[in-house]
């Protein structure tokens, strides 16, 4: 099936929208709402892939650690009067 080929070949990340764009794009005419009627009966559901996210960075063990060039403290004797 043309719908099933196409979901595939997007590694399954298509929604019905882009899946019936495909065929549109190569001259055969199909409705949105039977693309996504085909979608659910087969139990195509599109899944998007996660951001790439960068993570926090661990400090090294044998590198010394940062030198504190401002030399402010930030610890307060009492809480800020309101």
């Amino acid at each position: 099936m043309l719908i099933t080929a196409v979901f595939d070949a997007s590694e399954q990340t298509y929604g019905y929208r882009r899946v019936r764009a495909e065929p549109a794009r190569c001259g055969v005419g199909v409705g949105v709402e039977l693309v996504r009627h085909l979608m659910r009966e087969l139990d195509l559901v599109a899944c998007q892939p996660r951001q790439f996210r960068l993570g926090l960075t661990v400090q090294d063990a044998n590198q010394p650690a940062v030198a504190d060039l401002v030399s402010r403290g930030f610890t307060a004797t009492a809480p800020a009067p309101s």
